[in-house]
Order: C-alpha cells, then structure tokens, then sequence
C-alpha cells in the first residue's frame, strides 16, 4: 500500500506543480455516490451509496442492478435495469431521486451507460427486435436506433459535448464502433469499448487490443491509439476520464495470463497517460478485484468497483472505493452476502 499511496503523493504533486497558480482554487470533493446492488439475499436490490450509507431504489421482489449514477443540484439520477415480473427480461430504467422512469419495451436489454446533461438524461444500451440485439440510446425517454438490426450490437457508453452525441459499443461485423449523431466509424482492431470521454474538440475511447495472445488495455484518440498497460498480463480497461490538464484517467483490471477460460486472479488497476500504472490490489489466486468506474475531482482520483474473494469459495462479493489509491470497503466482509459497485459520481 506504501507504494501506493507515495505514487499518487508523486502525481498530485506534479500536477499542482504543473497546473496551479499562486491564486488557483483546487475543488475538494465532499461526497462520493456509488451506484451498484446488494443482496437480500435471493434477489439483488438496486443500490445507490452516499458516502457509504446505502439507499435502495427497488424493494427486492424483483432483481434490479444499478450501473451508472449522476448528481446535478440536489437531483440523484440513478441508471441501471430491473427484471420485468411477466417476462422475467431486464428492463432498461433510470431513477430520478428514487422516482424510477422506464425506457426499454420489456424485450430482452442491456444497460450501458448514463450521463446528465442540464436537465437532459442521456441513457444508452441494447434491446431485442425480433432476434437481433439493437444498439441505441435515450434522451429525455426518447429512444434513437443506432442499428437496424440486420446484426447484433451493443451500445455501452455515452457521452454529449455541446450538441453532438457519442456511443460507443459494437456491432456483429465490424466490431468496435463510434457513433457521432448516429453516423458510425470503426475502431478497426480494438474490442470492448466500454467507455468514452470528450474534451474540447477532442474524443477518447477507452477499449482494449488483442495483440498476439495479450488483452492490452489501451485508449483511442481521435484516431489514435495509446497503450496503457504493458501486455505482460491480460487487461481489462474499464472506465477512463480527462482531467482539466487532459490528462487521461483510466481504472480496470489484469488477470493472470495462464489460467484460462477463468482466471486464478484480478489484480486491480489504475493507468494514466502520463505512463503511471498502480495496483490497487495484489495478485492473490482466488480474488478477484473488479474496478468498474472512475471520476476526478479537483487533484484526487476516486474509483468504484468490488471485490469477490474466492479462496474457500464465493465468501463474499463487496463494494470498494479508492481514493488516490487507498482502499475503502462499503459492507462488512461477510459469507454469503453479494455487493457490486459499478458506478461513481463525486460533488463538491
């Protein structure tokens, strides 16, 4: 942890030496929410967290997962999918300070990613038509199709700049995709792009290359593409920011290389694009950490996930955060009991 805790020290430092003037305000955040579920243990309940006290936006008597949350003013928008009672499928849904609103039709779905613009909810994901997964997305409850279904696809981030709307996801045949306004282009050779930022006239999609028999976690920008990790491992980018510096963020995990289909571990991990790469775990057989989000605020880093340990068996399954690398579990450590976050938001 030493080691940790002395490279973001490091970070922090060169970046107040690099971006701060004599009269620059640096915001400190206050509260950190993580969107995720809990069991009670048949059924997960749709969760969100407050610095670490728990509210639970569905009642249990269906299983609901939250993926994503945003906060503007005093408004807690929560993004995620609840079982349909008849169908047993997931229904894409976003609760608005516990309010739910649905948006898929009760077909088959998958959420991807939500983001609050104003007073605009923006969410995206997939849903059969006929027997194809669609890839779309949601404004204000108002579903645009991003593909026709010939294929099957997959829409798992978005994000808006001014008036333009990016997806990110994929599609049966060429694979890893970017839509601006809904017009596609292909991100040729990368898989998984699960995540997506825009600065300025910039954009960036966190994603990953198979190169040789290694998943490297990387990210493209503007048509270019940066690795992160440094393929002796397996990695899984996740979620990836741009600071004001535009400095790139980016939280996932490296698995061990030989053990397939499933790993012995996951270690995980947090890179920038200044070249620092940080466990946030060790390489235990039979523990799995799982980052899955990541947000920064002011000079500090925070990052949302979980942890499944697995040494006697599935022991437990627990909420974590980290702040600038130091580790917060959200729950007890205790047999039995599941909890995964899955998205994070932090204000001031």
């Amino acid at each position: 942890m030493k080691h940790i805790i002395k490279l973001f020290m490091l970070l922090s430092i060169i970046a107040v030496t690099n971006s701060c003037k004599k009269n620059d305000f640096i915001p400190v955040a206050k509260n950190v929410y993580i969107a995720g579920t809990v069991s009670n243990g048949t059924v997960a309940v749709a969760t969100y967290w407050k610095n670490g006290v728990a509210t639970h936006l569905t009642d249990g008597t269906k299983g609901a997962i939250a993926y994503a949350i945003a906060v503007n003013g005093n408004d807690v928008y929560v993004g995620g999918i609840e079982q349909d009672a008849p169908s047993g499928n997931a229904i894409i849904k976003y609760w608005k300070n516990g309010i739910p609103t649905t948006l898929s039709m009760g077909l088959l779905a998958e959420f991807g990613s939500m983001t609050v613009v104003g007073n605009d909810v923006y969410v995206c994901g997939n849903e059969i038509d006929n027997t194809k997964h669609v890839a779309k997305y949601w404004k204000n409850g108002v579903e645009t199709k991003l593909t026709d279904g010939t294929n099957h696809a997959n829409a798992y981030a978005i994000a808006v700049s001014g008036n333009d709307v990016y997806v990110v996801g994929s599609d049966g045949v060429s694979g890893a995709r970017l839509w601006k306004n809904g017009t596609a282009i292909n991100l040729t050779g990368l898989r998984g792009p699960y995540s997506i930022a825009v600065a300025g006239n910039d954009v960036y999609v966190g994603c990953n290359q198979l190169i040789g028999t290694t998943e490297v976690a990387v990210y493209w920008k503007n048509g270019q593409v940066v690795p992160l990790s440094d393929g002796t491992r397996d990695a899984r980018l996740r979620s990836i920011v741009v600071d004001n510096n535009g400095v790139v963020h980016a939280t996932g995990h490296e698995s061990d290389p030989v053990s397939v289909p499933v790993p012995k571990y996951a270690v995980g991990k947090y890179w920038n694009s200044k070249g620092a790469s940080v466990n946030l775990s060790n390489a235990t057989d039979w523990n799995w950490v799982n980052p899955y989000a990541i947000a920064v605020y002011g000079n500090d880093v925070f990052i949302a996930g979980y942890e499944v340990d697995g040494i006697n068996g599935y022991n437990y399954i627990i909420t974590k955060f980290w702040k600038n690398g130091v580790e917060t579990d959200i729950g007890n450590k205790t047999s039995g009991v599941v909890s995964t976050g899955r998205g994070i938001f932090v204000t001031q």
